[in-house]
């Protein structure tokens, strides 16, 4: 949605000023590119490979569209010969084939890919939806502390335990439940600690606290 309504301020270009409108979608359609690689919008990783991929083949249409008629402007102004040796490509129809199998390539990769994590997720021993077949994505409801106020929860759950007497399998615990569960965020002071002093913070974050108890 947010990718439409940018693209949208592209017809704010005169109409008579095309190769600017095709290099500012190529500018929008990069920089969203850029947005979706660092900000990972969706709860499923394939979700995020798909997007990723979409607004990769969107960055090679716009270059092609822009060469096409970088291209044709050459040919009217200055002759195809011209065109042809500063552009490398000896028509607009090889600069399409060019774009489209880039384009082909890159739907590809998005099938491969998530035929591949398909058959990974098959192999596990993942809980699964009976629905659907797939892992559930485990979300943070909303909650309220004693002083309603809401509370953003970071990991689903706390591991506590003795320290010498309960790593080991306390470690075990979540390399298991995160072979049931991929999605869980689990929080083990191994892993997850960076200060002792903002413990008390990382129990506030978590949704479930878990007890190992252990002589």
């Amino acid at each position: 949605d947010l990718a439409s309504q940018v693209l949208g301020f592209i017809l704010l270009v005169p109409a008579q000023q095309s190769f600017l409108r095709l290099v500012f979608a190529q500018l929008v359609s990069l920089f969203m590119l850029i947005v979706v690689l660092t900000a990972k919008p969706y709860a499923r990783v394939d979700d995020d490979s798909t997007s990723v991929a979409v607004q990769a083949m969107l960055v090679c249409i716009f270059i092609g569209a822009a060469l096409v008629k970088l291209w044709e402007d050459m040919d009217e102004l200055m002759g195809s010969d011209l065109a042809s040796q500063v552009l490398g490509f000896s028509s607009t129809d090889q600069i399409f084939s060019v774009m489209l199998a880039l384009s082909l390539m890159i739907v590809a990769s998005i099938m491969i890919n998530n035929f591949y994590r398909v058959m990974m997720s098959l192999r596990s021993h993942a809980l699964r939806i009976l629905a659907t077949g797939r892992p559930p994505v485990i979300e943070f409801g909303q909650q309220l502390s004693e002083q309603n106020l809401r509370v953003h929860k970071r990991f689903h759950l706390f591991c506590s335990y003795c320290w010498s007497s309960g790593q080991d399998q306390v470690i075990t615990i979540k390399r298991q439940l995160r072979l049931l569960l991929p999605s869980a965020q689990i929080f083990l002071d191994v892993d997850d600690l960076d200060d002792i002093s903002h413990l008390e913070e990382y129990v506030n974050a978590s949704a479930l606290v878990m007890s190992f108890l252990s002589l």
